[in-house]
């Protein structure tokens, strides 16, 4: 059974290595493309988001703002939360403007960037090492094998490698399964103001760790953009963001501090998580409800419940 482990683990080694540097790739691609996809201009550091991360630990994401061609002023946040504030508030940076892309039309270019990719590229070097040296004794421990026990050690070579192989597919089925969970319920109905009269129902939904908030962003299906934000924020309580159709890049944001008759919800970490770009990712559990006015005569209304949100 120990020499069939060995034999295995150069495979498994190896496959972990490949992953990262296919995902290392990837990641290095995107960041080389994305600079073509929009226009460069000059922002800075406003501030920052801060949550509470892995064993309680508190990180800060930077938040940058930029003035785009058409006047207005947008922000945007790092996406890679750190356990200090860095860079400092006022420092000039260079973002991408990205029309086409009113969800995400602030881009932060750098060095950052490339961490990720840097990262992955690390594991999978690290990873072969190990596997070379795995594989080199594994091959030594087999041709000691077939000298002394001849055709019945590999028989039973070949039986632990098919249990091995079983097992990675039952993981591999446990992982797809993790993936399946999600599940996300709810609607929104405007009528009247700037945001107009319309209606969505709620399909889909992400983690706001991946940018850099406690919370979660909702989506509709067929449709990349994002319609309803639900942050839990420590200073402002519960926070919910909705974008406007008809004005691409804007949201009604709602407070405690609105015209709000409800606006409440709850969201707690799963002991779920899943493998990111970004990095490991909590699976998040909750609810929203809000009945909001805007000075405007606007009126919105929405609830959602959501489940493995990741």
């Amino acid at each position: 059974m120990f020499t069939n482990s060995i034999a295995f683990l150069p495979f498994l080694l190896g496959a972990a290595a490949a992953a990262c540097a296919v995902v290392a790739l990837i990641l290095f691609v995107r960041v080389l493309t994305v600079g073509s996809r929009g226009q460069r201009v000059r922002g800075r550091v406003t501030g920052y988001n801060d949550f509470h991360g892995r064993r309680g630990r508190r990180m800060y994401s930077a938040i940058y703002e930029a003035q785009v061609p058409d006047g207005r002023t947008l922000q945007c946040t790092s996406g890679i939360a750190t356990s200090w504030q860095s860079p400092p508030v006022g420092t000039v940076v260079s973002l991408l403007y990205r029309p086409q892309d009113p969800a995400k039309p602030l881009v932060v270019l750098g060095f950052s960037r490339f961490i990720m990719c840097t990262v992955f590229a690390g594991i999978a070097v690290v990873l072969l090492i190990p596997t070379a040296a795995v594989y080199a004794a594994s091959q030594a421990v087999d041709q000691a094998l077939r000298q002394a026990t001849g055709a019945q050690s590999i028989a039973s070579a070949q039986r632990g490698q098919a249990l091995g192989e079983a097992a990675s597919a039952q993981a591999m089925a446990s992982a797809v399964a993790a993936q399946s969970l999600t599940h996300v319920t709810g609607h929104v109905h405007a009528a009247g103001g700037d945001m107009g009269s319309w209606d969505i129902v709620l399909s889909g939904c992400q983690s706001g760790e991946q940018n850099g908030f406690y919370g979660v962003d909702f989506y509709v299906a067929g449709n990349d953009n994002m319609r309803l934000r639900y942050v839990h924020d420590e200073a402002m309580g519960e926070v919910v963001k909705i974008a406007i159709p008809s004005k691409p890049g804007t949201a009604a944001v709602f407070d405690r501090t609105d015209r709000c008759s409800v606006l409440e919800g709850s969201i707690e970490k799963t002991n779920v998580s899943t493998w990111t770009p970004r990095g490991k990712i909590r699976h998040l559990n909750g609810q929203v409800k809000f009945d909001c006015k805007r000075g405007d005569g606007g009126h919105v209304t929405g609830e959602a419940t959501f489940a493995h949100c990741h």
